[in-house]
């Protein structure tokens, strides 16, 4: 494996830096071999054909990154009818901005497999696509920790901008988490037979006023497995628009939805699970059109909406008060334990952590929404002749590390009172109550 450095040197010397320096990146291309490393520096790069517009199909395993620490290096496609990169096998973009104008950012044609567009930025305008799997069998697509956006300028974004697209039928393995989308008119295209999994992506709208033919994932599967879980969806027309039939699983579970037109819109047939969502202030939470065999909605919290629940089976186990989002205005969709959504979720065994990655669940049950609210774990041990005071921890994990028989038992235990010595660590704390090992109190030295 060898790496291999781009600068945007025009007709400046390469500054010798480095072994193997190009002055475009179609010839670190060329010279590239399966799994090297490609790494551009800062600049803004075009010129079809030597930066942009290359079809990058003949090697595997190559890495395409912006070099650390250098501002992350612009690809600039500038003319209206290139697309910036067409490629096929094990391509990982990492750390780059690619702007196109007219096109794609990225087409992946038939057979394509294991392309990544990692930490960067996909910037498009009127009838462009970010990411586009063109054809049938287009496997292992990732999108991950990038931002994806139209400059519309607060107007509605031109028709058919989408940030990601599947066209073909039985792609699999599509991967698309911890992404911003916004000013796009679709920003997740799901195809026919295709799988997808969508977490802890934000979607927004950047207009003045919601635009209610914006949808955040535009969803057309008729089979597979797909999951939306752990996203936000902020003043969209339909964050979820579901318009075919599924013989496979789909789930939208445990995101919010705030402020949209539709959160959820069912037009032929249903989502095998909705579970665990907030839906606070939209026009309607969860809308079908009667038809099909429906799958009740479960433990979603429904509050402030205009309508809650039309044309659809009404959902079961509603949580109905006001969820408590610390500051949805603000951007901030999460919850603190005074919500009624904190430990009120179900168990879902496909969904192990939250939109920030923390795993759940925290204290005694999934949260409701796309945030779990954090429960810090206090470990102490136990002193036979110690009696020692301070205070307890709501809504903390106490693990007890005993000292009976000389084994290493492990306790868990959730005490009661208020917290107010968390700063000094270590520091005693005696558990109120028979909590102690073999049911004997106990006294305990904190080290959090």
């Amino acid at each position: 494996m060898t790496d291999r450095h781009v600068y945007a040197t025009e007709s400046a010397a390469l500054p010798g830096t480095f072994d193997n320096e190009y002055p475009n990146l179609d010839a670190a291309w060329t010279a590239a071999s399966n799994d090297d490393a490609i790494y551009i520096h800062s600049g803004t790069y075009s010129g079809s054909g030597t930066n942009v517009h290359l079809t990058l199909q003949t090697k595997t395993g190559i890495s395409i990154n912006g070099f650390a620490g250098d501002t992350m290096p612009i690809l600039d496609v500038k003319s209206a009818a290139d697309t910036a990169f067409v490629t096929k096998v094990g391509v990982v973009f990492d750390g780059l901005h690619l702007r196109d104008p007219n096109f794609y950012c990225i087409r992946l044609d038939t057979g394509s497999y294991g392309v990544e567009f990692l930490n960067g930025i996909l910037e498009i305008a009127g009838g462009v696509e970010g990411m586009l799997g063109n054809h049938n069998s287009v496997d292992n697509i990732k999108l991950s920790g990038s931002t994806v956006y139209q400059k519309n300028d607060q107007s509605a974004p031109a028709n058919n901008t989408y940030g990601i697209r599947s066209i073909g039928t039985g792609d699999v393995g599509w991967f698309v988490e911890g992404n911003e989308f916004y000013g796009l008119k679709y920003h997740i295209s799901a195809g026919a037979s295709s799988s997808f999994t969508m977490t802890q992506n934000l979607h927004r709208n950047d207009e003045a006023a919601r635009n209610n033919t914006v949808y955040a994932i535009n969803w057309k599967v008729t089979a597979g497995t797909s999951i939306a879980k752990n996203s936000v969806f902020d003043e969209m027309g339909r964050g979820i628009d579901f318009g075919s039939g599924n013989d496979g699983f789909l789930s939208a579970s445990n995101n919010t939805f705030f402020n949209n037109q539709y959160g959820i819109a069912c037009w032929g047939r249903y989502l095998g699970e909705i579970k665990n969502n907030i839906f606070l202030a939209n026009d309607t939470a969860i809308v079908g059109d009667s038809g099909g065999d429906q799958p009740a909605p479960d433990t979603n919290c429904l509050f402030d909406n205009l309508s809650d629940v039309v044309d659809y089976t009404a959902d079961i186990n509603s949580v109905t008060d006001d969820p408590g989002l610390i500051d949805a205005l603000g951007g901030n969709y999460s919850i603190d334990d005074t919500s009624p959504c904190f430990d009120a979720g179900l168990t879902l065994s496909y969904i192990t952590d939250d939109y920030v990655a923390l795993a759940r669940p925290q204290g005694a049950g999934y949260d409701i929404g796309a945030y779990e609210v954090f429960v810090p774990i206090v470990q102490f041990q136990s002193f036979a002749s110690s009696s020692l005071s301070g205070s307890a921890f709501p809504g903390y994990i106490i693990r007890s590390m005993g000292e009976a028989n000389n084994d290493r038992q492990k306790r868990r235990r959730t005490a009661e009172d208020a917290v107010d010595q968390l700063d000094q660590v270590p520091f005693a704390y005696t558990v109120p109550g028979p909590f102690g090992l073999r049911g004997r109190s106990a006294s305990y030295k904190v080290t959090q």
